[in-house]
């Protein structure tokens, strides 16, 4: 199992990245697991943000799309029956001979259009599997406001 975790999440908790292996040391049908976690109407702001991406998974918590927009919808609802959505966290843990499969797919269209790697995974037939976790990692590094913010 490789375990990447991207240079944005300085803060990582290492109890994600072991849920994370350990989602994959216990079910072999799962090719690539990566952490999401609740959000709701406290988070509307970043639900409105492209540097978030948001997750949609079924109810096995398998990923179905992740998006930089606001996914799902939210734009029927007012404020207080904003739906829970969950915003996903940029760390993968991969079996070897996955990582080794999706480092010679091409670039695909969703891919280009949401600058999202994991949707050349979805659309190639590799199953990602969302983790629910409770930690956010702390606060991720995006763009420069965020660095500036974060040595306040």
């Amino acid at each position: 199992i490789i375990l990447n975790v991207q240079g944005d999440l300085p803060f990582v908790d290492p109890k994600v990245c072991e849920q994370l292996i350990q989602c994959l040391v216990d079910n072999k049908d799962i090719d690539i697991a990566s952490p999401v976690i609740a959000q709701g109407v406290g988070q509307q702001r970043d639900f409105l943000d492209s540097n978030t991406v948001k997750a949609v998974f079924d109810l096995n918590n398998k990923a179905l799309y992740f998006s930089r927009r606001p996914i799902p919808d939210s734009s029927p609802y007012p404020v207080d029956l904003f739906p829970i959505w969950h915003k996903h966290i940029g760390i993968y843990a991969y079996r070897n001979e996955i990582l080794q499969k999706v480092s010679k797919l091409k670039p695909t269209k969703l891919e280009q259009y949401e600058r999202l790697e994991q949707l050349r995974w979805l659309e190639n037939g590799i199953n990602v599997q969302c983790v629910v976790v409770n930690n956010d990692c702390g606060p991720d590094i995006n763009c420069p406001a965020d660095l500036k913010r974060l040595n306040r």
